[in-house]
């Protein structure tokens, strides 16, 4: 057995190298790699490896190793709520946040289970070190040497030492993750502002223009009373005005410059009549199917917004199913909202497309005929509705957004303030089963 001299000069070696690693690897898998790497080449180590705690199926997973491996690690199989297999050194280091050591491997009762394969790879002792991450059990790192009792009192201490420094090198790189996600947030937070900016702009010098087309309107409509040709242009030209001035007022909204009007609407009716519009336009080879709850009550909203939602998600699904498929569209009630939901079996969204949807700007027109996602969102908030999306990858989409019913016994208190609060407001993406096939 070596001397304990030269066995601690070995470990401050070691421990030298891996304080080195972790100034300059930032990627926690790598740095462990590498670790393991050190433990076995510097260490004179049998083995090392790092283990994760699967917290759902409670077992200790292989992240890092290095070493003479063979088929241990395949085998090993640390389940913390087996009694055997979750007694090992690795297991109990999770258990207890604390380092335990099979000094004989070969007499050792907790180490049965891999004593076989341990002697025919020439390991002889073994020790487990805790591996913590914001003040829990994060997982372990364990060591495998070929002397009986190689780990004694020193030794320990700079191993420990070493768990320490990978547990805070595993912390740096959460919190670092943590502000990219936090500066990613800020920097979506400020492109919907510059959108919201941009359409205020737009629509302010949009109503400019139209304030004086319908006031010329006005004027001609007084010059030419009795030319009835002339009056029926005048007549399209205000109704194309009137149209534009709605356009602009959810601009603004979107801008939130000025809040929407809000009416009690029958969202039935309202699906109705886009239903007649959908039939006598949209193709054949797309089937549309209404399910309405007759007993649905009112709601309190803008028309123009829920008929801008509602044709925006069924053209938009249109599109999505160039080669047919079942456009469906129903509404439920609840105690405290009315829910609508329209599906179709056209394309899917990959995993990559999912996280982007909501980026102003960005779009799959082209590519897939999907739904115009930011426009959908912005929209939402400004009517204070609460919706998930739910988008199966391979076929298949499925929105639902709910409405706050309107209570016509208390007209004093039109729409609760949980639902109108954007900041409360929330979006979800969850994969479902897809219904069409």
């Amino acid at each position: 057995m070596e001397g304990s001299t030269d066995r601690l000069r070995t470990f401050y070696t070691v421990l030298s190298k891996i304080n080195h690693l972790i100034v300059r690897i930032s990627d926690p898998q790598l740095l462990f790699e590498r670790a393991c790497q050190v433990a076995v080449e510097d260490g004179n180590f049998r083995m090392a490896w790092v283990g994760k705690l699967n917290t759902d199926t409670l077992k200790v997973d292989v992240v890092a190793f290095s070493g003479v491996v063979e088929d241990y690690l395949e085998k090993i199989d640390i389940d913390l709520a087996d009694p055997a297999r979750g007694s090992g050194p690795t297991g109990m280091a999770v258990k207890t946040n604390t380092h335990v050591v099979a000094e004989d491997i070969e007499s050792s009762p907790v180490m049965v289970p891999w004593k076989e394969d341990a002697g025919r790879m020439g390991i002889r002792s073994s020790g487990a070190f805790p591996i913590t991450c914001n003040g829990e059990v994060w997982g372990a790192l364990t060591l495998y040497s070929g002397q009986v009792g190689y780990f004694d009192g020193e030794v320990l201490r700079l191993l420990d030492e070493m768990a320490m420094d990978l547990s805070f090198a595993l912390e740096v790189a959460e919190r670092e993750m943590e502000t990219r996600s936090l500066e990613q947030q800020l920097f979506q937070s400020q492109k919907m502002e510059s959108v919201g900016t941009l359409a205020g702009g737009i629509a302010h010098d949009f109503n400019n223009i139209l304030t004086i087309i319908l006031g010329q309107v006005s004027l001609l409509e007084t010059l030419a009373p009795e030319n009835e040709r002339l009056r029926k242009g005048l007549l399209m030209i205000r109704t194309a005005g009137n149209r534009g001035s709605a356009l602009i007022r959810q601009m603004m909204a979107l801008a939130r410059k000025a809040p929407p009007s809000l009416e009690v609407l029958d969202l039935n009716t309202m699906i109705e009549e886009i239903h007649v519009i959908l039939a006598e336009t949209f193709p054949r080879f797309i089937s549309q199917v209404f399910h309405p709850d007759p007993n649905i009550p009112p709601i309190l909203a803008n028309p123009t917004q829920i008929q801008q939602l509602l044709l925006n998600l069924c053209v938009n699904a249109r599109d999505a199913m160039p080669k047919g498929g079942t456009l469906e569209v129903s509404t439920t009630a609840s105690p405290d909202c009315v829910m609508l939901r329209v599906s179709d079996t056209g394309v899917g969204m990959d995993e990559a497309t999912q996280k982007r949807i909501f980026e102003p700007f960005f779009t799959t027109k082209e590519k897939e005929q999907d739904w115009d996602w930011p426009w959908f969102r912005a929209l939402l908030q400004t009517m204070g509705e609460r919706s998930v999306l739910k988008v199966p990858q391979i076929r298949g989409r499925r929105l639902s957004a709910s409405f706050p019913w309107f209570n016509l016994a208390d007209r004093r208190t039109p729409i609760p303030k949980s639902f109108a609060d954007s900041g409360n407001i929330s979006f979800a993406i969850a994969w479902v089963e897809n219904r069409f096939g």
